[in-house]
């Protein structure tokens, strides 16, 4: 485990916190290439689809916490609305939302991000990783919207 030393944030002991996203991009990668994923994902309860929801939402709020304590309001909003219907796609059924977040909730989200935010390529990588195993994870015969 990466240890931190003196740096934590108000939720989380300085040994385990990964929050600590105004660190130098080498340890800031090294923290969230060592975010597992099996802690969220519960076999007996969680879907793979669910689990990367999850992950994003993690991820987002993280992200979404150091640009608002930056002063980023602008990018806040624009994370916000990419986030905010997450919650409401775990365990959902219906294939048409979840290709809507795919295909238009996402677009939307690339279009309006602003790219001189500190940090943002790493975001988008971070986040195109996600995204590429929702599209691997898609239900078979069942296409974009019209």
């Amino acid at each position: 485990m990466l240890r931190l030393g003196a740096v934590g944030c108000r939720s989380h002991p300085a040994e385990v916190c990964a929050c600590a996203y105004n660190l130098p991009g080498q340890l800031l990668r090294e923290m969230v290439e060592a975010m597992p994923w099996e802690p969220i994902l519960d076999h007996a309860r969680t879907s793979q689809r669910d689990s990367v929801y999850l992950h994003i939402l993690s991820f987002g709020l993280l992200r979404l916490r150091d640009a608002a304590s930056a002063g980023y309001t602008e990018y806040c909003t624009i994370e916000a609305d990419h986030l905010h219907n997450l919650p409401s796609l775990i365990g959902e059924q219906n294939e048409s939302r979840h290709d809507g977040y795919f295909h238009k909730e996402r677009s939307l989200y690339l279009e309006r991000v602003d790219h001189s935010i500190p940090g943002i390529d790493f975001t988008l990588a971070r986040y195109a990783e996600l995204w590429e195993r929702l599209a691997e994870l898609k239900q078979p015969n069942y296409g974009p919207p019209n």
